[in-house]
């Protein structure tokens, strides 16, 4: 699948962004670590800390993520409907950022 990168420094943090090409699909990474992504098909998927994860299925417009038809367990997806608004995605965002960062680095 082709991808291009980009990486940029914030807060001391190494983020890149991956966007794969063919199914436009974006996702960011921190400290190697990926924290959420835009879907090509509406809706945005955030890494959450696993046992968090029911919690926060359980809010309007969320469920797991899954790839393949297999569950993600540290991802979850938001769909597009529960993300009109800036303050309602800004959460997801900094949710993800935040677990990512709490993650030792990769590479």
């Amino acid at each position: 699948m082709p991808s291009i990168a980009c990486d940029q420094h914030v807060d001391g943090w190494r983020r890149t962004r991956l966007e794969a090409l063919s199914s436009a699909d974006l996702v960011t990474v921190t400290g190697g670590i990926g924290d959420v992504g835009a879907r090509s098909r509406g809706g945005l998927m955030a890494r959450v800390d696993p046992s968090q994860l029911a919690r926060l299925c359980a809010r309007p417009h969320t469920q797991p993520f899954e790839m393949r038809d297999v569950e993600m367990k540290s991802w979850l997806r938001v769909d597009g409907e529960g993300l009109r608004t800036k303050r309602q995605l800004e959460p997801w965002v900094s949710r993800g950022v935040a677990y990512a960062r709490s993650l030792p680095p990769k590479g």
